[in-house]
């Protein structure tokens, strides 16, 4: 069974009171094409967020992005870049992203009134040119078609509490209205402590277990640039969205 490498990171370094709630679309069709400095910043970012389970359980040891020039593939992005998205949450995007308004513009149809919803960004522009500072990005999380109307989770990152869940809540009700997606699907390695949040936090259910040995990972689950250093097990979660509240 060939299986994305997801395995989420939770960062809990930063510990706020209060999320914010600006959020961006990036189609990953408009990332592709931006800029150098665009996709670098991004790289880094998730790689800095999934270096905290990376270090702290010492399982896997390769990062999360190999290379800039890797970004999309190591993602799985790149088996259907035109329907697949980035959203990062940011702070303040006008510290996140210079000239930020020159190059987002707040989605039409989607409106804050009762603060019920984020405002929500998209390009306004196709081609990016500038980086996002880390620093004010304070989450990530990408989809990926799985099949007809399912998307995988990808590239999921949090840099303090609370900030995962939010964009994941605030990213999901966007997919399906934007995208018709009924149900999501995640692959996550157990000895990362990840099974309790999936399940009573964003409200996945375990399909699948199994686990991954050392010496077959080649072969049987990752690409043969991942190193990890024992066996581990892989759980196959799902999220159907009917049914999805904040």
């Amino acid at each position: 069974m060939k299986l994305s490498r997801v395995y989420h990171a939770l960062c809990t370094t930063k510990l706020m009171s209060a999320c914010p709630c600006n959020i961006v679309i990036l189609p990953v069709e408009i990332l592709k094409k931006s800029s150098k400095d665009t996709k670098y910043s991004l790289y880094r970012t998730i790689n800095r967020g999934y270096d905290v389970p990376r270090l702290k359980y010492g399982i896997i040891v390769s990062p999360r992005v190999h290379s800039l020039e890797t970004l999309f593939s190591d993602l799985g992005f790149d088996k259907n870049i035109e329907k697949s998205s980035l959203y990062l949450l940011l702070n303040d995007p006008t510290l996140a992203y210079p000239n930020f308004h020159e190059h987002f513009e707040q989605l039409k149809g989607e409106t804050n009134k009762d603060l019920s919803l984020p405002t929500y960004y998209i390009p306004k522009v196709q081609f990016l040119t500038e980086a996002f500072d880390s620093e004010h990005t304070l989450a990530t999380i990408g989809y990926k078609p799985n099949n007809k109307e399912s998307y995988e989770i990808t590239g999921f990152t949090s840099m303090g509490n609370g900030y995962g869940i939010k964009l994941f809540n605030y990213s999901v009700i966007h997919m399906m209205r934007s995208h018709k997606c009924k149900r999501v699907v995640a692959d996550i390695i157990m000895e990362h402590d990840l099974l309790g949040y999936y399940e009573k936090k964003l409200g996945f259910v375990e399909v699948q277990r199994f686990k991954v040995l050392k010496e077959q990972h080649q072969v049987k689950v990752f690409d043969d640039k991942v190193d990890f250093t024992k066996d581990f097990h892989v759980i196959k979660m799902i999220k159907e969205l009917g049914n999805h509240r904040l």
